[in-house]
């Protein structure tokens, strides 16, 4: 395949990305919540349903997702940084401001805290209404802690640390992944300098050397949920050495055979945690994943989302193209609706079990609160998100999507790469 046969994809695709993976956790806290459950399905012999039931484990697996939006925030925060660099101008070292932290910090503030105060306002009424419709849906319960609104766990949840020095404001549990993502923006300094100092591999190689050391020699070194962040951090420097690539600072080779390769990867890990699943239903496992299978899914997922950038034949890609296009809206609502449809979903349960007893075997209760929450996200973007992301820049001519845990908006691209408007960032 020549050269001309390939392109590099309008990085728009990325927003159409990042919407998939913000629904996706939407449909597997819906399926958790919202539905009895596979085996209750099964064991109920509703015939060839039990096939789409069984199909539906596919939404079993929203660390994944999680862990794409890091390598998506990973490749949008350093992109501008990477274009930088990979200038000639920068190479001849004449011109080596970069980047300002304190401007980057305000971004980051003014792009991300007008929506998270929206969806603590969302958490607080959606869990007052729950409490008194059905208490013993949020009061009763094993699987999480009743709801905590002390003043620590607000304050801690103000300073982005909900989920690991504090629970998670209230019931709101997937705001755990902004406390990673808050450290990895704190750690982007670092990147910064290896990738001057030693180029892009290097600024691979020493977060991925971190998690080794985590992982193999001192995996009770740190508190547990500093060691869960430094693990992880080189899924987010593997976004960044993507955007090296992408802007022509490193030259990644064998996509298209790695590719492939990583497809079994994902078929393999996905059925390696499947039939572990199966063994902890019969009890002779207490594990359902860990940072070594969430290691190895988020190298497949580079090595794919680097093929689908740098090396997609140029027709397949158009094609590709013309979807992200048309889930645009989707994308640009992700912020929101990763932040605020759990308080929602469990709302809906809540309420329904009020009157019935226990969730139903079909999906009568599940695609009506998709649909609502997908409603209510909507209406948070358009009234709240997309102003902020409009104010958050001077620049309008090019856009990078916005991505932070997926979810946090990212550097400036060149208009000729990029099909929408720029928000806030280096």
């Amino acid at each position: 395949m020549t050269q001309r046969d390939m392109a590099h994809l309008n990085l728009g695709v990325l927003d159409a990305f990042r919407g998939l993976a913000a629904f996706y956790v939407l449909c597997n806290h819906s399926r958790a919540f919202l539905w009895a459950g596979q085996r209750t399905y099964a064991a109920s012999d509703h015939g060839p349903g039990i096939v789409l039931a069984t199909l539906s484990g596919i939404f079993s697996y929203p660390q994944f997702a999680v862990l794409f939006f890091f390598l998506l925030s990973g490749f949008c925060i350093h992109y501008r940084q990477a274009k930088l660099l990979s200038s000639p101008v920068n190479s001849m070292g004449v011109d080596q401001r970069l980047f300002d932290v304190g401007s980057f910090a305000w971004r980051r503030v003014r792009r991300l805290y007008p929506m998270l105060l929206v969806a603590f306002a969302a958490t607080a009424l959606f869990d007052f209404i729950g409490i008194r419709v059905n208490p013993s849906a949020y009061l009763d319960r094993s699987w999480y802690p009743s709801p905590d609104y002390s003043p620590p766990v607000i304050f801690g949840n103000l300073l982005f640390q909900g989920g690991l020095s504090v629970p998670a404001l209230g019931d709101n549990i997937p705001l755990w992944s902004l406390g990673w993502e808050f450290w990895y923006y704190a750690l982007y300094p670092v990147l910064l300098w290896l990738s001057i100092r030693l180029r892009a591999l290097g600024m691979l190689a020493v977060p991925a050397a971190v998690s080794v050391v985590l992982i193999v020699a001192a995996p009770n070194a740190l508190p547990r949920w500093s060691t869960d962040v430094l693990t992880h951090w080189v899924v987010w420097a593997a976004g960044a050495t993507l955007a090296e690539a992408y802007a022509g600072r490193l030259q990644l080779r064998g996509l298209r055979w790695l590719a492939p390769l990583a497809i079994v990867n994902v078929l393999g890990i996905l059925a390696f945690l499947a039939l572990r699943r199966v063994a902890m239903w019969d009890g002779t496992s207490q594990r359902f994943d860990d940072p070594t299978t969430d290691l190895l899914m988020s190298l497949s997922l580079a090595l794919l989302l680097g093929y689908i950038l740098l090396e997609l034949p140029r027709y397949v890609g158009q094609r590709v193209e013309r979807i992200a296009r048309a889930l645009a809206p989707l994308g640009n609502m992700s912020y929101s609706l990763y932040v605020v449809h759990f308080p929602l979903v469990l709302l809906s349960a809540a309420i329904w079990t009020s009157w019935f007893g226990q969730v139903p075997l079909g999906i009568e209760l599940a695609v009506p609160t998709v649909l609502l929450a997908l409603g209510f996200a909507w209406c948070c973007w358009y009234f709240v998100e997309r102003r902020c992301v409009s104010a958050s820049s001077s620049v309008r001519t090019s856009r990078l999507p916005a991505i932070a845990t997926g979810l946090e908006t990212a550097g400036r691209a060149h208009a000729a790469q990029v099909s929408h408007n720029l928000a806030g960032a280096d």
